[in-house]
C-alpha cells in the first residue's frame, strides 16, 4: 500500500472563517407635528428616548423674578441661579427628586446645581413669595416649545413608537401614545387642562410674612 504522510508534511489547517458584523440599518426619523389648546407656551417632548446632556444654562433673579420664568434643559445639565438684584435672595426647591435649597446670597453671586431627574422644578425664593419659576428638566434633546398659537413641529424623531408629553406650567401633563414612520409626517392634538397655581410655603414649611415682598 502507499506510504504514510508523516505528520509535519500534512496541509495546514484552515484559518477559521470571521463573520463580519453587518452595520445597523438606519431606522430613520420622521416628523410630528400638532397644536396644543388651552395651555400657551406648552413644551412637547418624547419620554422614552434618553440621552442626557452635559451643558450649562441658566435662571437668574432680577426685579424680584426669574428670568426666564420657564426654562427647558436636559437631564444633567447644570443651572446657574446669579442674583441681578441688590437685595438678597433664597433660592429652593421642594419638588421630589429635585430638592435643594442654596441659601441666601448677595447681588453679584451665583450658585448651580445640576438637574440630575426627569420632572418639573418648581423655583421659589425663601424671602419673596412672588417669585416663583419652573424648571421642565427633560430626558433627552427630542423636544420642543409650542409657538403662541399653540402649533409644534418636532423634527428627527426616530422611527419607532413613542410616548409623547405635552407640558405647562400650572396645567395637568397629556400623554399620547403614537408611532413614527421613516419619513412620514405624523399629526397629534393636545388639549391642556389648567389647574392653576398653589399658594406655597417657605423652604421650612411656614407661610410668609406680610413684609416678604
Amino acid at each position: 500500500g502507499a506510504p504514510a504522510t508523516p505528520l509535519d508534511a500534512a496541509a495546514p489547517p484552515r484559518a477559521p472563517r470571521v463573520a463580519t458584523a453587518r452595520p445597523a440599518r438606519p431606522r430613520g426619523v420622521g416628523t410630528l407635528v400638532g397644536k396644543v389648546t388651552g395651555a400657551p407656551g406648552a413644551v412637547v417632548y418624547i419620554e422614552d428616548i434618553v440621552a442626557a446632556g452635559h451643558g450649562a444654562a441658566e435662571m437668574k433673579q432680577e426685579g424680584k423674578r426669574f428670568l426666564p420664568a420657564v426654562l427647558v434643559v436636559r437631564k444633567g445639565t447644570r443651572v446657574a441661579f446669579p442674583n441681578r438684584d441688590a437685595i438678597f435672595h433664597n433660592v429652593f426647591s421642594v419638588s421630589p427628586d429635585n430638592s435643594f435649597d442654596l441659601g441666601s446670597y448677595p447681588q453679584g453671586e451665583s450658585r448651580t446645581v445640576t438637574m440630575s431627574r426627569v420632572g418639573v422644578v418648581t423655583v421659589y425664593c425663601n424671602m419673596h413669595p412672588q417669585m416663583v419659576g419652573h424648571i421642565l428638566v427633560v430626558p433627552s434633546g427630542h423636544y420642543v416649545r409650542a409657538g403662541a398659537d399653540g402649533f409644534f413641529r418636532l423634527t428627527n424623531v426616530p422611527a419607532g413608537p413613542h410616548r409623547v408629553v405635552a407640558w405647562a406650567p400650572n396645567a395637568k401633563p397629556a400623554k399620547i401614545q403614537t408611532t413614527v414612520g421613516a419619513d412620514e409626517v405624523v399629526t397629534i392634538d393636545v388639549t391642556l387642562a389648567r389647574t392653576g397655581s398653589s399658594i406655597h410655603t417657605r423652604s421650612d414649611g411656614l407661610p410668609y410674612g406680610s413684609y416678604d415682598r
